[in-house]
């Protein structure tokens, strides 16, 4: 069974991001991040799900997120009106560094490098991908001025 991380403003966005789990779970497919279907900390920069250990502060609930999406055939980042934010960004960029295969919903605004038109995709594409086969190499079309040095920095 394919595990897929779901990453994206869970502050602005958690109840579609749960739905869109949701939608993967229904298919057969595991989910392990995020861990819970409810918010239990809202209101603040950094929201707690159900799952998330209370007494863990944010740096220790961001580690725990890395670790689970580190282990995730894929990553698909959800994005609402060309916005992902900080955080998002930031595991993008570990998520790269690593080599998992990401996916985004949209193009987002907020976020420094060059997104291939291959890797803006819906759910349902995700899915097919899931179940038939990955392309795991993020840059892989060279039709960009940014691809090729991106492919030589990034761990492989």
């Amino acid at each position: 069974m394919k595990t897929i991380g779901l990453i994206g403003s869970f502050r602005k966005n958690f109840d579609e991001i749960v739905a869109i789990k949701q939608y993967f779970q229904d298919n057969n497919l595991h989910v392990n991040n995020p861990i819970g279907n409810n918010l239990t900390k809202q209101g603040c920069l950094f929201v707690r799900c159900h799952g998330d250990n209370e007494n863990d502060d944010d740096s220790m609930i961001q580690t725990k997120a890395i670790a689970r999406l580190f282990k995730c055939d894929l990553v698909y980042v959800f994005v609402k009106d060309h916005f992902i934010g900080k955080t998002t960004c930031y595991e993008v960029g570990r998520l790269l560094q690593r080599g998992i295969p990401l996916y985004f919903s949209e193009k987002p605004d907020d976020f420094p490098l060059y997104i291939p038109s291959k890797r803006i995709i819906s759910k349902e594409e995700v899915l097919y991908l899931a179940i038939n086969g990955l392309e795991t190499v993020f840059y892989s079309e060279n039709n960009h001025p940014n691809e090729k040095l991106e492919n030589e920095i990034i761990c492989h």
